[in-house]
């Protein structure tokens, strides 16, 4: 084989890998999806590329730190902090950083984005599909609205666990709740017997 085919070779081979490797779509946690550039659509593939979306450790942006698929609808989830302009909607961070959960439809509307947050930092947000239902986890700080949903406590001082369920066709929140089992170091009578 002479050298130019082998070189040639090797960058059809690279560009077939970039094309179908990992989008920056992930989560701090191990229950999240990985989701590839070919699980979606052209149109919501084009979304995702004029959105204001970054890196996980990225500073201007939104951070998206979590996806799921229901059938060919993409859910997605990130931390961000400032003002935002997207997809028909307006948004703006309540405290350092707060939390935002999306629905991507496969034609590549935004069909809604909910942000959850209060004065603190709020992080660590991921997604869990089960069933017909999309779980919800992250960190929040102090005491925050999930719709008509009030959880948390201002007094306390530091992060709390929260878990709830967000309806897929609409964005409102089902349940939320402080998760007791969601931080174990900080309660260490959880540990009793262990």
């Amino acid at each position: 084989m002479r050298p130019g085919t082998v070189i040639a070779s090797c960058v059809l081979a690279l560009a077939a890998f970039l094309a179908i490797s990992p989008m920056i779509l992930f989560s701090h946690s191990e229950l999240a999806e990985q989701i590839t550039s070919g699980d979606l659509t052209m149109s919501q593939r084009a979304s995702l590329e004029i959105g204001p979306f970054t890196s996980q450790d990225g500073e201007d942006g939104i951070a998206l730190t979590g996806a799921v698929f229901l059938e060919d609808v993409l859910f997605v989830a990130g931390e961000f902090s400032g003002t935002y302009d997207f997809g028909g909607f307006h948004f703006d961070s309540n405290g350092s950083t707060d939390l935002m959960v999306a629905r991507l439809d496969s034609n590549g509307s935004w069909s809604w984005i909910v942000v959850i947050g209060g004065e603190g930092l709020d992080r660590s947000i991921t997604l869990e599909l089960i069933e017909d239902r999309i779980s919800v986890r992250g960190l929040i700080y102090g005491e925050v609205a999930f719709g008509s949903l009030e959880i948390g406590d201002d007094s306390k001082n530091g992060h709390q666990a929260f878990v709830a369920d967000i309806a897929p066709n609409n964005g409102t929140w089902r349940t939320a709740q402080i998760d007791p089992f969601g931080d174990l170091s900080s309660d260490p009578a959880l540990w009793c017997g262990w």
